[in-house]
């Protein structure tokens, strides 16, 4: 003879089963999901570009690793600097040589790339 479970045995058997699946980890010492301590991330800003330009200087950093970008240097101080057009306004990003971010800001007044070119050979870049 085949023995059917009543409804107040399925809802009982799915409350036990729900209260297994929450204590069994507890007690197990197993939270799963673990929150692992990391570095933070690098973003390629400098403290002086953000201090001087603000927040919007993070958003023109990242021209310093556009595939995009123009790439000036400046044989004087050895920086490499770049630019790219960042939601319609030009972006200036300055490096060190070894790519560590000096300097990042928008020329909002400068429309053209002759213009931008302009800028940056004034500014000792080639």
């Amino acid at each position: 003879m085949e023995q059917v479970m009543s409804r107040p045995s399925i809802a009982l058997l799915l409350i036990m089963s729900a209260a297994l699946l929450i204590a069994i980890p507890v007690f197990s010492g197993f939270t799963g999901l673990q929150i692992l301590p990391r570095e933070p991330a690098k973003l390629p800003v400098s403290d002086h570009a953000v201090e001087r330009h603000g927040v919007e200087a993070i958003d023109a950093s990242y021209c310093s690793k556009r595939s995009d970008a123009t790439a000036f240097f400046n044989p004087k101080t050895e920086r490499k600097g770049y630019v790219c057009m960042i939601d319609g306004k030009w972006a200036v990003a300055i490096t060190e040589k070894d790519g560590s971010p000096v300097t990042s800001f928008f020329k909002e007044k400068l429309k053209t790339i002759e213009q931008v070119v302009k800028y940056m050979t004034n500014q000792g870049y080639y």
